[in-house]
């Protein structure tokens, strides 16, 4: 059992970034920059694994 491994993996974080200019007659208006930083729990999307590691050292 010390080569196996068992991986669980779960999309739980992301990170928007969007910045925006309005320019009007080759002048700079305005400039938006919005960050958005989700944290978003999805059972469905749950990613189970198990890993065999070869030629792994015994101890």
């Amino acid at each position: 059992m010390e080569n196996f491994a068992f991986e669980v993996q779960l999309n739980v974080l992301g990170y928007e970034l969007q910045a925006t200019e309005k320019i009007v007659n080759g002048e700079n208006e305005s400039r938006v920059i919005r960050q958005n930083v989700d944290f978003d729990i999805d059972i469905l999307s749950l990613e189970l694994g198990l890993a065999y590691y070869f030629g792994a050292n015994r101890r």
